[in-house]
């Protein structure tokens, strides 16, 4: 069975010395990512933290930013009805073999009734 996911990320870019983080920039970015995953992947309301590793990476890619805060919500049935990453701009992923895969938001709501 499969559960929906919605994920806020907020990064900054940061200046790397040498492999250390250097001085973190202003330049807050927060980024909103909707997934489908296995209910595995959960610990209760919450990915593991090994699931989590790998939707951030997923989500943020580029090494040269540093994650400032993260906030993570398993959408009820009713709120994943919705379909509320419709009216966002966030990006979609849908667990597949094991591994994140972007994914249309058509792509993402497969599973859902339709109404």
């Amino acid at each position: 069975m499969s559960v929906f996911l919605r994920a806020t990320v907020v990064d900054a870019p940061v200046a790397w010395s040498a492999g250390v983080a250097g001085e973190v920039s202003s330049g807050l970015a927060t980024r909103t990512v909707w997934c489908r995953v296995p209910d595995d992947w959960l610990a209760g309301s919450r990915l593991t933290p090994r699931r989590r590793i790998q939707l951030l990476t997923a989500a943020c890619p580029a090494d040269d930013r540093v994650v400032m805060g993260w906030r993570e919500e398993v959408l009820t049935a009713r709120r994943a009805a919705s379909r509320p990453w419709r009216r966002d701009a966030g990006a979609c992923f849908v667990a597949v073999d094991d591994l994140l895969t972007a994914v249309t938001p058509a792509d993402l709501e497969a599973e859902l009734p339709t109404t």
